[in-house]
């Protein structure tokens, strides 16, 4: 029964400090009083001596639904001064006068005593049955205060250890979080490096964007292997008939087996004259044999050497 009640003073609507709360907030007196209860209840819960470590002023305004922070200032002002913030969190005042275990079984002996003197005074039963029932009604009281303040302290350790363990599994995993983060970070890092190069390398730049994002599929072990295909490939002379790099990715063409190219046979310097032939066979032509002709047409069929055929002293008639 101890931690089932809390005492309400009947007075308490018309205290001034319900009303410097009602004026402060904007509330009913009946209100206030309503937040007040509601209130020391919840502390009821928490606290054994009217001290709750680690919250502010401000925390109450979750605590008890449909309050303002206006309020929860209101009772803390010098005015009102039910609520007071320490360093280490809000204290209560005179919750351990009406809330703690101690005082609840005070209120109960001097109702008991009331009611056995009102008894004893209408002739109703004897002072030793009364005894008796005192000292039964103390012994459960005390069973009960005993019982609720282990099971208060059991949940407080059972809370503690919890956060505790929750705190350790938070930073654990935190720290887990940010090494893999420092890893991808290191990795995407290198990857942009390897592209940089292999964009520099590449003979058409072109649509880098769609280049950047067709890189992101290579794998690291996959670099090496590119840029030498890379070196090794017969580009066009015309470099805008290359394919375009995120093409050339996708398409994993430095996998392409090797082109070949036969080397072009050295011809003699005459060979790609239009309009030219060489005769053979006369050594003593004064052209060296290579003769020009300013039609085709005009070439002998036999292609003898005009210089000597005319036996003009190497001079081709007109």
């Amino acid at each position: 029964m101890a931690g089932e009640w809390i005492p309400f003073d009947k007075t308490l609507p018309l205290k001034p400090e319900i009303a410097i709360l009602a004026r402060e907030s904007g509330l009913s007196r009946r209100e206030c009083v309503a937040i007040c209860l509601e209130f020391w209840s919840w502390l009821d819960d928490h606290s054994v001596d009217g001290n709750v470590d680690g919250l502010v002023v401000a925390d109450v305004v979750a605590i008890v639904d449909n309050t303002t922070l206006q309020f929860w200032n209101a009772m803390a002002s010098p005015a009102v001064g039910w609520v007071i913030q320490t360093s280490s969190g809000i204290h209560v005042k005179n919750a351990d006068r009406w809330l703690s275990n101690t005082a609840k079984k005070r209120l109960l002996k001097a109702r008991r005593q009331s009611r056995y003197r009102g008894a004893h005074d209408n002739g109703i039963g004897t002072e030793l049955e009364y005894c008796n029932v005192d000292a039964t009604v103390d012994a459960t009281v005390d069973a009960t205060v005993d019982a609720t303040v282990d099971a208060t302290v059991d949940a407080t350790v059972d809370r503690a250890e919890a956060i505790a363990v929750d705190t350790s599994t938070t930073t654990r995993t935190t720290t887990r979080g940010e090494e893999s983060r420092k890893k991808i970070n290191k990795s995407v890092s290198a990857s942009m490096e390897a592209f940089s190069a292999f964009w520099l390398a590449y003979p058409k730049k072109v649509a880098k964007q769609a280049a950047i994002i067709a890189w992101k599929k290579i794998t690291p072990n996959l670099v090496g292997p590119i840029m030498t295909a890379m070196a090794n490939t017969v580009w066009p002379a015309d470099k805008q008939f290359a394919p375009n790099p995120s093409t050339w990715l996708n398409g994993r063409r430095w996998e392409d087996e090797p082109i070949s190219v036969a080397p072009i046979p050295e011809q003699a310097p005459y060979a790609n004259l239009p309009k030219a032939w060489h005769c053979t066979g006369n050594t003593a032509c004064p052209s060296g044999g290579i003769h020009e002709s300013p039609n085709r047409n005009l070439v002998p069929a036999d292609k003898t050497c005009p210089h000597l055929a005319v036996g003009n002293n190497g001079t081709i008639p007109a």
